[in-house]
């Protein structure tokens, strides 16, 4: 009889225990309102709403690709109320996209960063909104989109101290990928800074040094001839008779496989003409020169010096000189006496 007593009371305890974790458990659940709109919430209700997000994480293609519950929709006045309704304008316009609590991460007992989606059609983009210590909206951050135009971001990298890597991977000429990354933090400023960039941008160039760009040009064959300004060769004077510098830059396809560049002395053979002989190889050029253009041509292959599908076959004109103004001496003029 002890014995039934015994387990009857240990059983009794069980569903009492059970009972208590679905209740917290419901009461918890009950916790978070909606918020769609239809109930009033304050600042701390509203962070609560997003589930904690635990670092690192990456958004990419297949962020797009996950299914978020209606449950997860926040409402046009919420947005207004706690963050901005203009956040999403310059990927929407004018559209009043749908709007998901994804989730959010702090930086501890200061600023709180909430990561948000939004949908209009076939268009969807990822954001994060940053709130100070007491929740109030300090500004916002695109991410990665879907369908929207010019934006290149393939994926964001965010990691466990807070930055924010934004990588862009785009198609070349020759279909091979070149990728572009800009790591980006929130300062105390209230602003998300670039921190430190890798690569360059689509269309974008390194910027070209002319090692002898500064030094004089009295020779009548100096100067500056080109296509533009990354076709180009820059002709200097030289300290030795029948000499001079030069250095040629050519990007024939916009820096993807045919660019190089060649810097060197040419000798003088008439007054026309002139040609550059490698001392290490048996590239040779030549340079002829006619009115304002120069024409040059391989003479011997110069393969080591270039990529392989190019030549330095090129003509080019020359630019005129800048002439620099001076401005006019001021006269005193005497005053007359009397």
């Amino acid at each position: 009889m002890k014995k039934i007593i015994v387990f009857l009371h240990m059983k009794l305890k069980s569903i009492l225990l059970i009972f208590t974790i679905a209740t917290v458990a419901f009461i918890g659940c009950k916790s978070k309102k909606s918020l769609s709109g239809s109930d009033e919430i304050d600042a701390t209700e509203f962070v609560d709403f997003f589930d904690d997000i635990k670092l690192p994480i990456n958004l990419s293609d297949t962020s797009f690709k996950r299914k978020i519950s209606d449950s997860a929709v926040i409402g046009e006045k919420i947005i207004g109320s706690f963050l901005n309704d203009t956040i999403f304008s310059k990927q929407f316009k004018e559209s009043k996209p749908k709007v998901y609590a994804i989730g959010k991460f702090k930086n501890e007992d200061t600023e709180t960063y909430l990561v948000l989606k939004a949908v209009q059609n076939k268009k969807e983009a990822y954001y994060v909104a940053v709130l100070d210590e007491n929740y109030k909206y300090i500004t916002n951050m695109f991410l990665i989109g879907k369908n929207i135009p010019r934006s290149e971001v393939s994926n964001v990298e965010i990691d466990t101290r807070l930055n924010f890597n934004i990588i862009e991977k785009y198609k070349q000429k020759d279909g091979s990928y070149n990728q572009f990354t800009e790591v980006k933090a929130y300062n105390n400023v209230g602003v998300f800074m670039v921190i430190l960039t890798n690569g360059l941008k689509k269309g974008e160039h390194l910027e070209i040094i002319n090692p002898i760009d500064t030094l004089p040009s009295t020779h009548k064959l100096s100067g500056d001839y080109e296509k533009n300004d990354r076709n180009f060769i820059t002709i200097r004077d030289n300290n030795k008779s029948g000499k001079l510098n030069f250095f040629l830059y050519f990007d024939q396809d916009n820096g993807q496989e045919c660019y190089g560049e060649l810097k060197g002395e040419m000798t003088i053979v008439k007054a026309d003409s002139a040609y550059y002989q490698s001392p290490t190889d048996p590239c040779k050029i030549g340079f002829k020169f006619s009115g304002n253009k120069v024409i040059i041509k391989e003479q011997v292959n110069c393969g080591n010096k270039r990529p392989m599908n190019c030549t330095f076959n090129a003509s080019y004109t020359k630019k005129k000189a800048e002439v620099k103004k001076t401005e006019p001496k001021k006269t005193e003029q005497k005053k007359a006496t009397k």
